[in-house]
């Protein structure tokens, strides 16, 4: 029986000192339905809402915008693939080399609320950069 106990013991110890090793773990919590991601490259260093970069992307693949059958989106998974890029929110305009915050190329960020299609804003990092995002739409689950 005390063998059975140690081993108790000792499993639940592991267990607890797994647990805490990845308590500081960044982690992206999964809140709703994903949509389909399509690829954005900014051709200006004009500002764009999400919404006009994913219709932009869904037009480039000639599959046609989720937004068809009515249901917006809760929220946005946006990944910077090369050359960086920058954000703004609550209707302030992303500029090149100035206002916004910087998203590094090969980072991510999930931005989630009412009207997160039309209020946020991306832009190039550096001008003429070029920016390449990958934009997935969330959905209520």
């Amino acid at each position: 029986m005390k063998k059975i106990v140690v081993v108790v013991l000792l499993a639940l110890m592991a267990t607890v000192s797994f647990a805490a090793d990845w308590a500081g773990a960044p982690v992206m919590p999964i809140v709703g339905r994903y949509g389909a991601t399509v690829t954005y490259t900014m051709t200006s260093d004009t500002a764009v809402t999400l919404e006009t970069a994913y219709g932009s992307g869904w037009a480039s693949t000639a599959v046609g915008p989720a937004y068809t059958s009515g249901v917006s989106p809760i929220g946005f998974l946006v990944s910077v693939e090369t050359n960086g890029g920058r954000v703004a929110f609550g209707g302030t305009t992303p500029t090149v080399d100035n206002v916004g915050h910087v998203l590094a190329s090969g980072s991510s960020m999930q931005f989630m609320g009412p009207n997160v299609a039309t209020t946020v804003k991306i832009t190039n990092e550096g001008t003429s950069a070029n920016a390449v995002y990958q934009i997935t739409p969330i959905y209520q689950q």
